[in-house]
């Protein structure tokens, strides 16, 4: 496993390990966000599948990968999907539609 400790430094970030995994301190969800961004954007390339969570929190992460048009991994996938009726107005497999796609929904 990569340490990340060096990344966090350069982003002027108080991280630490707590039982292996690495727990940051961020004033604020905005600081998070880039946060997250920076990492992501330094980790992914066209050869990574990537799994995202769905839900309200990272929402706003993902609107911004879609407004930046820089985040292109190889395969992306929904960890935490509920099963029911495909793209249901309550489903997380819709927000993450809307949010890459501009608020457009595109079946994938």
């Amino acid at each position: 496993m990569k340490d990340f400790s060096s990344f966090f430094q350069s982003q002027n970030t108080l991280s630490h390990k707590n039982a292996g995994i690495t727990v940051c301190s961020v004033a604020d969800a905005e600081a998070g966000i880039a946060l997250t961004k920076a990492l992501v954007y330094e980790i992914v390339d066209a050869k990574t599948a990537i799994y995202l969570s769905g839900g309200k929190t990272p929402k706003k992460l993902y609107e911004a990968f879609a407004q930046e048009e820089i985040f292109s991994p190889g395969a992306v996938g929904v960890v935490d999907e509920r099963y029911g009726e495909p793209f249901h107005t309550k489903s997380n497999e819709l927000m993450f539609n809307m949010s890459i796609n501009n608020n457009r929904l595109i079946h994938i």
